[in-house]
């Protein structure tokens, strides 16, 4: 049995989680491994649901897919009578559960929204029997061997999926693991928490222990212990959606305008954090920038950009962009204060050239605090064609060339395409994003500006996510372009412009 060990840093974000634990089995499996085992609450706080559920198919086909047997930290799921527990899931190499080991003592925080039920018990697998102790059922020394002392069954795998929060702490579960595995002649592996859960620093590593003596210690945040090798590995970049629009506005309500009637209706704030977050989901999209422009449309610049900040506190998959007014710089002021990510505007919709003087002292003022701007470029617009023309966005990039600018849409099609993509190939600090344009347009965008300059976005909810994010992964899947390219336009770019 050839042992992939995760260590990777843990995140807030459900699908960030869930990407890595995709890649570094598909890495485990490339070593040769046969199992990876990963670490006590490796995905955060799941989904819930009864088994099969969305969190557990996905984690059988990761199984499947790589053929490689998967023990999973804690997953919650609600079992036949409505319970929630919290087991770590053993799953073989095709993707069958074979069997579930839940999680017996439970933190005072953890019993407020799950509960304890069964006992720990080995789980007889084609690779041997295999024990998993998780949390407090491993950290308690008298726990561990009256444990032991129950199971008529040799042992050939002890996983202690356990966690502490310093580090005399973490060496006394490695002194325990290392105990248990001498007196049962088997192998012990090490998987907890690394980095903050609850707010709270985790001190959990990875570690390989043989016949009682300490093998190898995973030393960076992002590696799989290999055996008796270590496997440091670039983790999947995050997927981010550059485009998502949202409306606030009660169902019944008039129209702000009936030109836009139609995008509005598709946009309104009922189900509007559960329904992006099932796209999301349904595509593969870690997180999701969110702006919305209806305030704009009425001259308010406070109230819709202050509730996207309030969705953006919501969940952290989601990063807040501000609407300006195209003729006043102090709202970027008030926007700033309010911790906008960035700023979106669409000349078309709130009537403005964007080479006005007017738009210019905005973009002095966006460019004062660093802030990116995206602009809507061509046809698409319910707004008229003669503001959203790429080629008065030059003035901009030349006076400003710190400031980051990116065209939303490529232009969209026909001449505004072209001068999307002949604007942002003579100025350094202009990008494109892909909503609406087609495949051969990205293509082109791609061969004209490189992958370093195109951003992956969807126009959400004018168009689908899951079908925007698909022209990429195809250009991937056709060999267009190589991973590394594909990982800066679906999330790289934009990353880097943010931070920048």
């Amino acid at each position: 049995m050839k042992l992939g060990v995760s260590n990777f840093e843990y995140s807030n974000v459900f699908q960030a989680n869930l990407n890595k634990a995709s890649y570094q089995a598909k890495m485990a499996f490339r070593k040769g491994c046969n199992i990876i085992i990963f670490h006590e609450w490796f995905l955060g706080i799941n989904p819930v649901g009864e088994v099969p559920n969305k969190v557990t198919e996905s984690l059988c086909q990761i199984a499947k897919d790589n053929k490689i047997m998967v023990v999973t930290g804690g997953i919650r799921y609600n079992d036949k009578d409505g319970k929630t527990l919290v087991g770590s899931f053993v799953i073989d190499d095709v993707g069958k559960i074979i069997s579930v080991q839940n999680k017996i003592n439970l933190y005072e925080n953890e019993k407020k929204w799950i509960q304890s039920h069964g006992n720990i018990s080995s789980i007889k697998t084609l690779l041997g029997n295999i024990l998993i102790l998780s949390g407090l059922d491993g950290l308690n020394k008298d726990y561990v061997y009256n444990s032991l002392e129950n199971i008529s069954d040799n042992i050939d795998l002890i996983i202690f999926q356990c966690t502490e929060f310093d580090a005399q702490g973490a060496n006394n579960i490695r002194i325990l693991a290392s105990e248990v595995s001498k007196n049962k002649n088997c192998t012990a592996v090490i998987a907890g928490i690394r980095g903050f859960f609850y707010e709270q620093k985790c001190m959990g590593e990875s570690v390989i222990i043989k016949n009682g003596l300490v093998d190898k210690i995973a030393k960076s945040e992002d590696e799989v212990l290999i055996g008796f090798e270590s496997a440091t590995i670039n983790i999947k970049q995050e997927v981010i959606d550059a485009h998502v629009h949202i409306v606030f506005r009660d169902p019944g309500d008039p129209s702000v305008d009936t030109k836009v009637q139609k995008l509005i209706e598709k946009s309104i704030d009922v189900p509007i954090k559960s329904s992006i977050i099932n796209y999301m989901n349904r595509a593969g999209i870690d997180r999701s920038i969110i702006f919305d422009w209806s305030g704009a449309l009425k001259n308010d610049y406070v109230t819709s950009n202050e509730k996207v900040m309030e969705i953006s506190q919501y969940s952290d998959r989601f990063i807040g962009f501000g609407v300006p007014s195209p003729k006043d710089p102090n709202v970027v002021d008030m926007l700033d204060k309010l911790n906008v990510r960035g700023l979106k505007v669409n000349p078309g919709l709130q009537i403005f050239y964007p080479n006005s003087p007017e738009f210019l002292k905005v973009c002095e003022r966006v460019n004062k605090y660093k802030l990116p701007i995206l602009i809507h470029t061509g046809p698409e617009s319910a707004g008229r064609l003669k503001y959203d023309l790429p080629l008065l966005i030059d003035d901009i990039a030349m006076e400003y060339p710190d400031l980051k600018i990116i065209f939303a849409h490529v232009g969209v099609r026909g001449f505004t395409s072209d001068q999307a993509i002949m604007i942002a190939e003579k100025n350094a600090n202009v990008y494109v994003e892909t909503s609406w344009a087609d495949e051969n347009l990205i293509k082109r965008a791609i061969r004209c500006l490189g992958a370093d300059k195109v951003i992956f976005g969807s126009d959400f909810p004018s168009r689908n996510p899951i079908t925007e994010l698909k022209k990429i992964q195809k250009l991937l899947e056709d060999k267009f372009i190589a991973e590394s390219d594909y990982n800066k336009v679906v999330g790289g770019n934009i990353l880097n412009i943010i931070r920048g």
